[in-house]
C-alpha cells in the first residue's frame, strides 16, 4: 500500500502542524519515520527558530495603547486570564451550546462576566459558522450560534431589569 502525503506537504501547513500530522500517520501505521537534527530534510535550526513565532497571539492593542483593526489581531480565541475562566464550554453544535449556557448560568462569576462569556461564544460559534465549508458543520455551528444569541438577549434583559430597580 503507497501512502501518498504530497497534498499535506505542499499546503500552507506551519512546521509544528505538519510534525503533529507525521506523528498521527506514524501513529496510525504510517512507515515514515521522524528525522533526526542534521538529517537530509530534517528541518534546520533556523526553521525551527522562525517557526517558534508561528504561534504567537497579536492582542488587539498595540504597545502605545491604539488598537489593531480586528483582521489583524487574534483576541477572540485568546485567554488574557486564565484564574477568571469558566472552564468546558463550546461551540461546536445546539447540544454543545445548552451545555454550555447552563454551565455559564450555574457559575458563581458576576452577571458582567457571564455576559463577556456568552458573547465570546456568540462570537466565535459565528465566525466559525461563516467560515465552515462543510454545509453540515456550518448548520450545526450556526444552530449553536441561535442559542448564545437567544441567551445573551436574556442576560440583557436581566442588565435592564438590573439597571431599573
Amino acid at each position: 500500500m503507497e501512502l501518498d502525503f504530497s497534498e499535506q506537504i505542499k499546503s500552507n501547513a506551519g512546521l509544528w502542524e505538519n510534525i503533529r500530522k507525521k506523528k498521527e500517520r506514524i501513529k496510525r501505521g504510517s512507515p515514515e519515520r521522524m528525522r533526526k537534527p542534521g538529517d537530509k530534510g530534517a528541518p534546520t535550526k533556523e526553521q525551527i527558530e522562525r517557526a517558534k513565532g508561528e504561534n504567537k497571539r497579536t492582542p488587539e492593542k498595540k504597545q502605545d495603547g491604539t488598537k489593531r483593526p480586528k483582521s489583524e489581531h487574534s483576541d477572540l480565541y485568546t485567554d488574557e486570564n486564565p484564574k477568571g475562566t469558566i472552564k468546558g464550554l463550546g461551540f461546536t453544535d445546539a447540544e454543545t451550546a445548552r451545555k454550555s449556557v447552563n454551565i455559564i448560568e450555574k457559575s458563581s462569576k458576576p452577571h458582567k462576566h457571564k455576559v463577556q462569556a456568552t458573547m465570546a461564544m456568540e462570537q466565535r460559534s459565528r465566525f466559525a459558522a461563516k467560515n465552515a465549508k462543510d454545509p453540515e458543520k456550518k448548520k450545526k455551528l450556526s444552530q449553536a450560534n441561535k442559542i448564545y444569541k437567544a441567551y445573551l438577549e436574556k442576560l440583557k434583559k436581566r442588565t435592564k431589569e438590573s439597571v431599573n430597580k
